[in-house]
Formats: structure tokens, C-alpha cells, sequence
């Protein structure tokens, strides 16, 4: 089982660009295998509320750790239609408020 890390600031930046402008925000990862591309999508709201969130023990900076399988998977053009169906939480962190 894989993942991907987002950074505590980058993603609380990408959620107050959602507050202020209304627009999901969305991360997304390239993978490239023998067995083909994946794109790997996560909306910035529902990478905060399911991310594991850790420290780096050498840096101590915060960030939230992401499994495989909670992110959209676009392969084919086609599975883009994927994102627009993602029922996002609305729960906006204390730090993103204004």
C-alpha cells in the first residue's frame, strides 16, 4: 500500500482558495508504472479530513499522509467524469476561517 504526503500549509493555502473563491481545489499526484499512467486526484477538503496527520521527526513539519485508496483514480479521459460526482465534506478548518 502506497500514498502520497501533502504539506499542513500548502494544503490549508488550497482550502482557503476554496473558502474564497467557492471552486473545489484539487490535488493530483502522476504515477508512472510498466503497467501505464494513473493520475491520482484528491479534493483539498477531503485530503484534511481523512489525511493521517503527522510531523516530520527531522524537521518537525506538519503533514498529512494519504492512502492509495482514498483518491480518484483517472486512468482513461473518460474517468475525469469521476471527479465531478466526488461528494466533498464541507467542514472547513478553524485555521482556513476568516
Amino acid at each position: 500500500m502506497g500514498g502520497f504526503t501533502i504539506g499542513e500549509g500548502e494544503l490549508l493555502k488550497a482550502i482557503r482558495f476554496e473558502v474564497i473563491t467557492r471552486m473545489p481545489f484539487w490535488f493530483a499526484f502522476l504515477s508512472q508504472k510498466e503497467t501505464g499512467t494513473t493520475w491520482y486526484w484528491i479534493n483539498a477538503l477531503k485530503a484534511y479530513d481523512i489525511g493521517r496527520r503527522k510531523k516530520n521527526r527531522f524537521t518537525g513539519d506538519t503533514f498529512f499522509a494519504l492512502g492509495l485508496e482514498k483518491f480518484t483514480h483517472v486512468i482513461e479521459e473518460q474517468d475525469f467524469g469521476k471527479l465531478f460526482f466526488q461528494k466533498t465534506n464541507k467542514r472547513i478548518p478553524r485555521e482556513c476561517t476568516f
